[in-house]
């Protein structure tokens, strides 16, 4: 079977899926120390009188390290904020918590620069030009950076777009291309000066690749991958498949979802880090409730102790633009995979999962063979007899029953803190970056740099990213503190729409499609403590999570034609068509329960703040784009009346609700 071994001399932890889970029973020679900042000591034993997989008991539950709120709630975790430059020994990582950018030496282990930006500016992506400048798009700031890491300046920032996500260099053009939400890929010259074009591409874009001529750019919800041409034209879209197996959850099939990173593959292509979800249904019965659970082992309805239960589970996949993505395999126990790197010779890559950073007995840092996941030949999600000799899962897992092994384990270096990106130097050494404490560490080394000791933690934001015990986060399906664009399958309620989060949540009681959740504490109660297997809150706690989801920003509106939007406000308007009889004040929703407006049920009125993101719409996720929700199942005049309105006046409509 597959054995955790170091491989020299980069002294490569080695996981087997037992280890990943901190399943494996601490008896030998110690075992995998846990993520918590300072955490030393080897895994408790957790075998036979703990068991493997208590029924409905949580597994692991997260550790919180504050009780306190920040004054200034920090951002969710989106990841992917660190590059190591060309020379191997200069790492540069983005903080949007604390709105700076650091730059370290990994040869003196020192902190050389420290760049303040402006407030909120929320940096995020980064890539070096072959000058050896550093270009940062500003989340928040809508604005491109670009820094001198050895002088430790600005030298330019200039305006991308309202919600740039991912850059790329490319050394041909010498030109940076942005990648932006709003579905803008704007390009600009690495020197300086304005962008030189901008192209319209579908929205909801997050990473961009450059591989010869072509550009591949992600999207994050749909984990789709467009291939666009070096005159900025769509040449086609490549879907990931999807993935069955029959070990897992019954046989469910798992479609592709949230394009959590995107990278360069060495020798051409790209490599994409994504989840995929259950098509299956969900029963939302959970802890506590009688006949509760949904997928084996200890369930809690979303999540599960099986690492073969759960609703969703990552994958990395390669993608190619001339030839179809293979099909490969789940990679059980990360909870928020945000970030992953590859070695320079392609042979090993390391993720991070964000949501473990709390939980004492799983990893926070996986290390594999890159052929190890992502050939599909190798393994499923519980295989059957030996598949490789360095995997990341351990290949002795009864199919029926998922239960690993029990052994020793070695001790594997993981980072202290909360992990959001990770990297390779140039002697293959992984370096990560925390958010909190905001450092960047060499496990292997036990090396910790300080890149600054204000705190950003806040209570509210651990419990909203922590892995339950079971598995899943809150931001595992409100990922960025938005939604994952996806149709769930209940077996009490049919098929229900994941709901945007983000704007103001206390404004949106009560909760669910059906309103059924009248306080933000039953949802924690039902959510959190039920569905998802999460430990009981206190009521500061609680208080705390809805604190910071208020914070969490609404998203600017897209706004193509003013024009249109000024005609189309005058018709949302207008109470001959009725929609803001329903659709009123700051959350555009009246919050009235059991109505019906001829959608197949009756249904709280939704929120309609963010629209122009959160395709598909209606509780069912029927109508995949706006002008479809006024087609065949969006309730005909039922649901506004819209029948009497010209084309152009439609049109307008529809600008309008885009801004929103």
């Amino acid at each position: 079977m597959a054995t955790a071994t170091f491989v020299s001399p980069r002294k490569v932890c080695r996981l087997s899926m037992a280890l990943a889970l901190g399943l494996v029973a601490a008896a030998g020679a110690g075992a995998c120390a846990g993520s918590n900042p300072g955490d030393t000591t080897p895994i408790p034993s957790n075998g036979a009188d703990a068991g493997l997989f208590p029924g409905n008991v949580s597994l692991n539950p997260p550790n919180f390290d504050t009780t306190t709120s920040a004054a200034d709630p920090p951002p969710a975790i989106s990841g992917g904020t660190l590059a190591i430059l060309a020379d191997g020994v200069t790492a540069v990582a983005a903080d949007p918590d604390r709105d700076t950018i650091a730059v370290a030496n990994l040869t003196t282990n020192a902190l050389t620069a420290n760049i303040a930006l402006q407030p909120h500016d929320e940096p995020g992506r980064l890539v070096a030009d072959a000058a050896g400048h550093v270009h940062v798009i500003l989340r928040r700031g809508g604005a491109l950076v670009t820094i001198d890491p050895v002088a430790g300046t600005i030298l330019a920032r200039r305006t991308a777009c309202p919600i740039p996500r991912g850059v790329a260099y490319d050394p041909a053009t010498d030109l940076v291309h942005v990648a932006c939400m709003g579905g803008e890929l704007v390009s600009f010259p690495a020197a300086g000066g304005a962008a030189t074009r901008t192209v319209q591409l579908p929205r909801d874009l997050r990473d961009v690749v450059v591989d010869g001529d072509t550009l591949l750019v992600s999207q994050f919800r749909s984990a789709q991958v467009l291939v666009v041409d070096s005159n900025g034209n769509v040449t086609s879209t490549i879907v990931l498949p999807a993935y069955a197996d029959p070990s897992a959850r019954s046989g469910d099939t798992f479609t592709p979802s949230t394009a959590w990173r995107m990278r360069a593959q060495p020798g051409g292509g790209a490599v994409l880090l994504h989840q995929r979800g259950t098509t299956g249904t969900v029963t939302v019965g959970g802890r506590g409730i009688p006949g509760a659970g949904g997928a084996g082992g200890g369930s809690s309805g979303y999540g599960s102790s099986d690492p073969c239960g759960g609703l969703v589970h990552p994958a990395l996949t390669p993608i190619a633009h001339d030839m179809s993505p293979p099909i490969t395999p789940p990679i059980p126990g990360m909870v928020l995979p945000v970030d992953f790197a590859i070695s320079s010779d392609g042979t090993t890559v390391a993720v991070v999962a964000a949501g473990n950073a709390h939980n004492g007995l799983v990893q926070s840092l996986f290390v594999s063979d890159y052929s190890d996941l992502t050939d599909h030949g190798h393994f499923s999600c519980c295989p059957d007899g030996v598949h490789g000799p360095n995997a990341l899962l351990p290949m002795m897992i009864n199919s029926a029953s998922c239960q690993p092994p029990t052994g020793p384990a070695l001790t594997c270096p993981q980072p202290r803190g909360e992990a959001e990106a990770v990297g390779f130097d140039g002697t293959n050494r992984i370096i990560v970056q925390t958010r909190e404490p905001a450092t960047i560490q060499i496990p292997e080394a036990n090396v910790v740099i300080s890149l600054s000791d204000v705190s950003r933690a806040d209570i509210g934001h651990e419990i909203f990213h922590a892995n339950t015990g079971e598995g899943i986060a809150c931001a595992s399906c409100h990922m960025e503190g938005q939604e994952d664009g996806r149709t769930w399958n209940f077996d009490t309620e049919g098929p229900r729409r994941t709901m945007n989060v983000a704007g103001g949540i206390s404004g949106r009681a009560p909760y669910h499609w059906d309103g059924a959740l009248a306080s933000f504490g039953d949802l924690v109660t039902t959510v959190y403590n039920q569905r998802m297997g999460g430990p009981g809150l206190a009521t500061d706690q609680v208080t705390a999570t809805q604190s910071w989801m208020n914070a969490i920003p609404r998203l600017p509106g897209v706004v193509s034609d003013p024009d249109a939007v000024t005609r189309g406000q005058a018709v949302f308007t207008d109470n001959t068509h009725g929609c803001a009889l329903c659709h009123s004040g700051a959350q555009l929703t009246s919050n009235a329960t059991n109505v019906n407006v001829g959608t197949g049920g009756a249904f709280k009125v939704p929120s309609l703040v963010g629209l122009a993101y959160t395709a598909p719409y209606l509780h069912d996720g029927c109508a995949a784009t706006l002008a479809d929700r006024f087609g065949s199942c969006g309730g005909g005049d039922q649901h506004g009346v819209t029948s009497t309105l010209a084309p152009d006046q439609l049109s307008d409509l529809i600008a309008f609700l885009d801004s929103l």
